[in-house]
């Protein structure tokens, strides 16, 4: 979390990972095409000849003032190539909340596996503690005929306990209510963290 109190706003990184093709850039250009508070064209990434993320996808969002501080969001995506450390280490520096995007089709299981494994090494090594960080899971490509269910994809990956959604990045389902929800766990936990009020946002209040 930044906070600029001369210019009174508080600044939150949310970033999305996941295995290669699992959603995750499609999440952030289907919320820079509906969401009122996108700005136009913000969305910059570095890509390979493949048009696979080498580096991160990113866009700043704005809400509604929070005790008269503008909250800004920053949203990254970063590659799910796992061998590239770098931008791993780069997305986590600073992170207030996290979204791990599985691809919940029964033929990418078991890569989803693989993927959340060498995440968890990562997060790790970069001293980032999951129990005290805010972060949800959305298992995406829910429009696929061939899935797995939910409670059975919970036992392979939610072992903390967040929150999860069910998503098709493509068409925008779940994609928001995603996005909702960590932005709100995230700024919650900073405010707390900030010693500013700590009553949080109420139940009804949406950032997205």
């Amino acid at each position: 979390m930044q906070v600029n109190h001369a210019r009174k706003t508080i600044t939150l990184k949310l970033v999305y990972v996941g295995g290669p093709e699992s959603g995750k850039t499609a999440n952030l250009e289907y919320i820079q095409k509906h969401a009122a508070q996108a700005r136009e064209g913000a969305i910059e990434s570095i890509r390979d000849s493949r048009h696979q993320t080498l580096l991160f996808d990113f866009a700043p969002f704005a809400c509604e003032k929070v005790d008269g501080y503008g909250v800004h969001f920053q949203v990254f995506t970063l590659p799910g190539r796992t061998e590239i450390e770098t931008p791993w280490q780069l997305g986590f520096n600073g992170m207030d909340g996290l979204v791990v995007v599985i691809d919940s089709r029964w033929g990418a299981v078991e890569d989803s596996v693989r993927h959340f494994e060498s995440l968890q090494q990562a997060l790790e090594a970069a001293g980032v503690d999951l129990t005290r960080l805010p972060h949800v899971l959305q298992y995406n490509r829910r429009d696929d005929p061939d899935i797995a269910p939910v409670h059975y994809l919970e036992f392979l990956f939610n072992k903390h306990r967040a929150p999860h959604f069910e998503a098709s990045s493509l068409a925008g389902m779940g994609v928001f209510e995603t996005l909702n929800k960590l932005a709100r766990l995230a700024l919650n936990q900073a405010l707390r963290g900030a010693s500013r009020k700590s009553g949080g946002l109420p139940d009804f209040a949406r950032i997205w």
